[in-house]
């Protein structure tokens, strides 16, 4: 297309936008939308790009890029000066202009060089000034091939030079490597002598070139595809079999990411293997991080290669390179995400990971609750199961509770107690009495000497005891701390399920334990904001799901405590009494109730004497059954002594039966 002068070549590129820019799906004001080239906006299946009100000035919403044509295509290609960008925009647009017949052309003349390259008259009859190339595409096939002795040195074949396109500048002693960025074509120079060319380094950009990968169809294709820093590593690794790209920098792992968010590629795993210093780590980690927050698959590679880079391991140990990449590629899974999904839950899948699950003590072994009897009937002790326990209010399920997280933390166990309600003072406290009473029970000293939970908390009433009770309380404080400072920790106040399953996975990545996790109690647990406005009985659906997950996926032993309902209080306690019993009977492994050892009526009911009576007893008769008991004996009764006054329970065997 030839045009008298600039103007009129300016005015059509200027009004002709279609020709460099991809129109986006809709069409704003009457005018269409053109693919923003700096940002991507309008790449999508639907929505707008570039607009427009004038047909001339274009405005992109997302990265504010705002100017006409020919401003987009400086911008892209980062160009300067406007000489510059009127060689840029008229090989674009195929424009010649006729010479010497605008007054703005006769200043100054522009022909290119013989190699292709632009070269520019600073005036007429001045001396010739070589510029950096401008037709970029033009100078890389052009100077394709060549001398090939360089990169033959550095262990490529000539069958891998001539695939992957690499060429040679004999003037400037340069092998010259073609990048791509969605169909731009740019290079970079590689001086094969950096001495001899006068400037003292390796690599050069070409001016102006748009930033591009070497070998950038591969990311487009079905394979798996090697990240590497430079073109020669690259071709280093499709040397011996695989398939490679270059991002020609460490620099430019940030655009390589956002290359991979602008871009619908399919390459389905990418293996990263940038050289092996602290700058190449760390932008192949980088890479690897901002990948797999895309849910690309990814991993690194090369770390284990004793190498500075993956072209020196091809000239020093070219057999293991290749046995390598061989390896890593047969090991990566390249099936689609459905297939894979559909595979893992073959039993070909699962048995290996239920050998696992066998093999490792801490999932089979189970845990003591120091109840001889109580531990018979859930199989030998806790597992990695939800186990449920109910009771109406003051009948002392809190407290037996606390006193099996204190047997287990004995036995070196960890504990997590989530205790929504009580205090960690009220909870320290009456672990602290109940040891006072068991010193005086153990010792045959005078039980008047035990304290109660509030003997215990209020210090008040210290300066009234007399030495024995004061080193009474000191005995019971060291031998609580002793089993408990590093076993037991207690989170106290209200949380979500969900931010109770946070803490408990974050305590076993940190301290490399499962922890017994208690949660008292099931009812009064935060909603997690989606369910604010559900009934108590959602809520309860949902914590009980977020709690079986989790001892499922955690390998945790989980006690919840659940209030009764209300009509429970005096009759005889079974499933139906857990307060929003919803999933609790469906959900939780072993649901346990406790209740008065008291006798009933012929309906199963207790008369308002007969309780109040049974609840001033000291100790009082407590019954456990386990009303479910997954892999275990159901309908069990186990019967207890409760001493409310110093916190303690203990196996009734006069009427327990369990051996």
């Amino acid at each position: 297309m030839i045009f008298n002068n600039r103007d009129e070549a300016k005015n059509y590129i200027k009004t002709h936008p279609e020709v460099v820019l991809d129109q986006a799906p809709q069409d704003v004001g009457g005018y269409p939308t053109y693919v923003c080239q700096l940002c991507g906006n309008g790449t999508g299946e639907s929505g707008t790009g570039m607009t427009t009100k004038d047909g001339i000035y274009w405005h992109c919403f997302k990265c504010g890029f705002h100017g006409d044509v020919l401003e987009h295509i400086r911008q892209v290609n980062n160009i300067e000066s406007d000489a510059d960008l009127f060689h840029v925009a008229y090989d674009l647009y195929g424009i010649e202009i006729q010479e010497g017949t605008g007054s703005q052309d006769k200043a100054k003349t522009e022909t290119p060089g013989s190699n292709g390259e632009a070269v520019r008259n600073t005036a007429p009859g001045g001396p010739k000034m070589e510029q950096e190339p401008l037709f970029y595409k033009a100078y890389v096939e052009k100077h394709k091939g060549g001398d090939t002795s360089y990169l033959q040195a550095r262990g490529l074949s000539l069958e891998t030079i001539e695939r992957l396109g690499f060429g040679y500048d004999a003037e400037k002693q340069a092998v010259v490597i073609p990048t791509t960025n969605g169909g731009q074509t740019g290079y970079i120079l590689r001086y094969t002598d950096a001495q001899e060319n006068g400037q003292g380094r390796r690599y050069q950009n070409a001016k102006g070139a748009p930033w591009g990968i070497f070998n950038e169809q591969t990311v487009y294709g079905t394979d798996p595809v090697f990240i590497t820093e430079g073109a020669i590593d690259a071709g280093s690794i499709e040397e011996v079999g695989g398939t490679a790209i270059a991002l020609n920098s460490v620099n430019n792992a940030d655009k390589f990411l956002q290359y991979i968010a602008n871009n619908k590629i399919t390459a389905p795993y990418f293996l990263i293997g940038f050289d092996n210093d602290d700058a190449g780590q760390s932008a192949g980690q980088k890479i690897e991080q901002g990948l797999k927050a895309r849910n690309i698959p990814c991993s690194a590679f090369f770390k284990d290669i004793k190498c500075h880079d993956i072209n020196q391991a091809l000239q020093s140990q070219k057999s293991a390179l290749q046995a390598k990449v061989r390896e890593t590629l047969e090991m990566i899974d390249t099936r689609t995400p459905e297939q894979i999904d559909i595979e893992n839950h073959k039993v070909r899948a699962i048995l290996p990971i239920f050998r696992q699950y066998v093999e490792d003590e801490r999932n089979n072994r189970p845990i003591p609750t120091g109840f001889k009897g109580f531990d018979t009937c859930i199989g030998g002790g806790l597992l990695p199961r939800f186990y449920i326990i109910g009771a109406v209010t003051t009948i002392g399920k809190t407290t037996f509770i606390l006193q099996i997280a204190d047997n287990i933390a004995k036995a070196g166990e960890d504990v997590i107690i989530f205790s929504l309600e009580m205090g960690k003072e009220d909870i320290i406290a009456r672990s602290i009495s109940r040891h006072t009473y068991e010193i005086c029970t153990r010792e045959k000293l005078n039980t008047s000497l035990a304290k109660t939970e509030f003997g215990v908390l209020m210090g008040s009433r210290y300066k009234n005891y007399s030495q024995a009770e004061k080193d009474l309380i000191a005995d019971a404080y060291r031998e609580y701390s002793e089993y408990a400072e590093d076993h037991i920790s207690i989170y106290e106040g209200k949380r979500t399920s969900e931010e109770i399953r946070q803490t408990v996975q974050k305590y076993i990545e940190i301290t490399g334990k499962r922890p017994v996790v208690i949660v008292d109690y099931l009812q009064i647990l935060t909603p997690v904001p989606e369910l604010v406005r559900a009934t108590d009985k959602q809520q309860i659906d949902y914590d009980i799901d977020v709690f079986t997950a989790m001892r499922r996926d955690l390998k945790v032993p989980v006690i919840g405590i659940s209030a009764f309902n209300r009509v429970s209080y005096k009759t005889s306690a079974d499933t139906s009494s857990f307060k929003e019993s919803g999933n609790i009977e469906y959900s939780g492994d072993t649901v346990i109730t406790m209740e008065l050892d008291i006798a009933k009526n012929s309906k199963g009911e207790v008369s308002t004497d007969n309780f109040i009576e049974a609840m001033r007893k000291n100790p009082r008769e407590i019954k456990l059954t386990f009303q479910k008991n997954r892999g275990n004996q159901v309908g069990t009764p186990l019967y207890f002594l409760y001493n409310p006054k110093f916190n303690f329970f203990e196996e009734n065997w006069t009427k327990s039966d369990i051996v």
